[in-house]
């Protein structure tokens, strides 16, 4: 854990600008120092432990249910507690763009860690919202968050590779069951892959019912293999 915490330092370092802990306040001295103190940044609520293929603490790895998925595996390195909720939500708004970051940075660390060299995706897929939503925020916090580790890592996006091709409603209150029903035909694959190796890119992870509607999309239109990358993972109730 040491060693992955100072690799976060490192990223969270670069390009930063003298400020504030973006969760205790505190003053940070030095265009060196991270945005979050060293405190805050080891009181992270780290999803350490997970299932490999689900990015559940709560399922073993040899999970039945969990090798049925249509993903390969997930990359979810924090927990949706503590500050990190307020930090999705803020991502979602126009000035959301130091939290975006830090969710960022923390992403980029836990890629690297978990590919050997050489075998990370191809392409980066964000996750795409409907029209309607999509003028509501102004933005895809997806795509930005896709952006930035597409630049950390020196990878490709396609933002136009899916397609949402309904509005649905939102996700919080329904049961799992729900989730994966509401989001039963929900996207469409705009191009043709040759056997790609892809990675979908969301902000948080709740029953995985999105991130197995795109998989199984990107599959159907020729990717070979698809992974998630998500910032955060939802802990089951």
């Amino acid at each position: 854990m040491h060693t992955h915490l100072t690799k976060i330092r490192k990223y969270l370092a670069h390009d930063a600008i003298p400020g504030l802990c973006a969760w205790c306040g505190k003053w940070l001295h030095g265009a060196a120092k991270p945005a979050l103190c060293p405190h805050c940044l080891r009181a992270l609520p780290w999803n350490t432990g997970a299932c490999r293929r689900c990015g559940r603490r709560e399922h073993p790895d040899d999970s039945t249910q969990c090798a049925a998925l249509p993903f390969e595996i997930t990359i979810s390195p924090l927990l949706y507690q503590g500050p990190i909720p307020q930090w999705i939500v803020r991502s979602k708004r126009r000035g959301g763009l130091p939290e975006t970051r830090l969710l960022a940075d923390c992403l980029a660390i836990a890629i690297s860690d978990a590919y050997p060299a050489n075998q990370l995706p191809e392409v980066l897929v964000p996750v795409p919202l409907s029209w309607r939503r999509l003028l509501q925020r102004g933005h895809n916090q997806a795509l930005v968050l896709a952006s930035m580790i597409a630049r950390q890592l020196n990878l490709l996006v396609d933002p136009r590779a899916l397609r949402r091709q309904r509005h649905t409603p939102i996700q919080p209150g329904l049961s799992e069951s729900a989730r994966y029903a509401n989001m039963s035909g929900a996207f469409c694959c705009r191009r043709h892959w040759h056997g790609d190796h892809v990675a979908v890119v969301d902000d948080v992870m709740t029953s995985g019912a999105t991130a197995a509607a795109t998989a199984n999309c990107l599959l159907q239109a020729g990717c070979a293999r698809v992974d998630v990358w998500c910032a955060a993972r939802a802990v089951s109730s």
